[in-house]
């Protein structure tokens, strides 16, 4: 049996345990799934959600970051067809053009999760968690 820590019977006491082994979940200390569950934690703390939220948030956080990963795949790929675009005899306009196609309608998708992150966050937080979580913007601990 493991012994726990005073923090976790102060847990157990307020009703909270459930929530803080969710939130630390299996693998807490590689960040979990996409790096989500400490930060959820962090957020989850700040913001007062209830444990019914906290899964919600996770998930919304994932979209985004899946968001952001593609992104970087399509910088990659960018970076390679302008690469080549210049290591030709001729310079190839055509695929420079299209690399620089990829990257702004990467950065566009990018910035159409953040809206719809948003958007989601707002409409599943109370009117004090949304005053929260407009300060954590502010200040920078969210990152958009």
């Amino acid at each position: 049996m493991r012994k726990l820590h005073a923090h976790h019977h102060a847990h157990e006491e307020h009703g909270h345990w459930k929530f803080h082994r969710f939130a630390r979940g299996r693998g807490h200390r590689r960040g979990g799934p996409m790096g989500v569950r400490r930060p959820l934690r962090f957020f989850a703390h700040k913001l007062g959600l209830e444990e019914g939220q906290v899964a919600k948030f996770a998930a919304i956080l994932d979209n985004l970051k899946i968001e952001r990963a593609q992104a970087d795949v399509d910088a990659q790929r960018a970076k390679q067809q302008y690469a080549k675009a210049v290591e030709g005899e001729v310079f190839d306009a055509e695929l420079a053009q299209k690399a620089s196609e990829r990257r702004v309608a990467s950065a566009a998708q990018v910035q159409q999760a953040v809206t719809d992150t948003l958007r989601e966050l707002h409409a599943m937080l109370d009117a004090a968690q949304r005053e929260k979580l407009g300060v954590l913007i502010r200040l920078g601990p969210l990152t958009l």
